[in-house]
């Protein structure tokens, strides 16, 4: 069984790469075009990770100890980048 919280998917329900299949969408186009979407959906799949597991886990801590009153948190960067600067070389030097 599924927690939901405010429409969305409880902390502890196990992620995989297609379990947002499963999720409820509040804010979805149409695609009236299912081939081009499964297209553009394995283009995607086929991306690195713009986040990889041991930056989570260190944001995780660092968040940790905003919220413990050890640091503060300063929000900044660019939000404006296209799918095709998200290829490994472009996206590493960005991240900081």
């Amino acid at each position: 069984m599924r927690s939901r919280v405010s429409g969305s998917v409880a902390a502890s329900d196990p992620w995989t790469p297609g379990s947002w299949r499963s999720r409820t969408t509040a804010q979805q186009p149409d695609w009236p075009d299912a081939e081009s979407l499964e297209k553009a959906l394995a283009e995607l799949t086929a991306l690195p990770p713009l986040v990889f597991a041991g930056e989570t886990r260190h944001l995780r801590a660092a968040l940790a100890d905003v919220a413990l009153g050890r640091a503060f948190l300063l929000h900044v960067g660019d939000c404006a980048e296209s799918f095709r600067d998200l290829l490994s070389a472009a996206a590493c030097p960005k991240r900081s």
